[in-house]
């Protein structure tokens, strides 16, 4: 019924054309609503930077509007992953300079409420050594302690016989 209505329409063209021409006809309605679709999916389809929130420009699988915004993300989440590692290095190095500053001569004994009173945390040490009559030593690095009693305490330096 369609074809007919094409071909009384088009009449002048002859019949072996007509077949050609509506071929090509179709074609390009078919490629028209394929772009018109395409269009319409891709608007629709539009997404948000997962950062900053713009409309993203480009591929539909695109994440960030920028490689700025991709950084910044992903930097983002690297220190949210990592602030318990950061917060116990600030510990330990707040710690190594507490020792350091009462300990300038290699082995010192001072007052253990003056390492309080400097907000010297006793939970975070980064290694032991453990002597011949069992005192355990605690350093932070380089710098060491051992409680004495609740009063007191030793502060010393690592020295070459501890390594083994």
């Amino acid at each position: 019924m369609l074809i007919n209505e094409y071909k009384r329409i088009y009449s002048f063209i002859n019949t072996d054309n007509f077949y050609t021409f509506v071929f090509y006809f179709l074609k390009g309605l078919a490629l028209s609503f394929l772009i018109v679709t395409l269009s319409y999916t891709q608007i629709i389809m539009a997404t948000k930077c997962i950062n900053c929130g713009e409309i993203i420009v480009g591929r539909t699988d695109k994440k960030f509007c920028s490689d700025q915004c991709r950084y910044g993300y992903n930097n983002k989440m690297k220190r949210q992953s990592e602030k318990l590692i950061l917060d116990i290095n600030k510990t330990l190095r707040r710690n190594r300079k507490i020792l350091k500053q009462f300990n300038p001569e290699g082995k010192t004994t001072i007052r253990t409420e003056y390492l309080k009173k400097l907000d010297f945390d006793f939970r975070y040490f980064t290694h032991t050594f453990t002597t011949k009559n069992n005192n355990e030593y605690r350093f932070c690095y380089e710098y060491g302690y051992l409680k004495l009693d609740e009063e007191k305490t030793l502060i010393v330096n690592w020295q070459p016989y501890m390594d083994s």
